[in-house]
């Protein structure tokens, strides 16, 4: 019930919707971002290993 309250309030303000969406918009870039450079670590660890054996 509060919940809705606050939100209702929220979304009566622009500004806030825009923050709260850059707010995500940012965190999932930047998660996206550190999955890349996971991936990126994975492949030259394999082919690190490669030129171990």
């Amino acid at each position: 019930m509060a919940l809705s309250i606050v939100y209702g309030s929220v979304s009566y303000f622009p500004v806030f919707d825009l923050l709260i969406h850059r707010q995500t918009y940012v965190y999932s870039e930047s998660l996206r971002i550190l999955h890349l450079k996971h991936h990126q670590l994975l492949i030259l660890l394999e082919v690190f290993s490669m030129f171990d054996r």
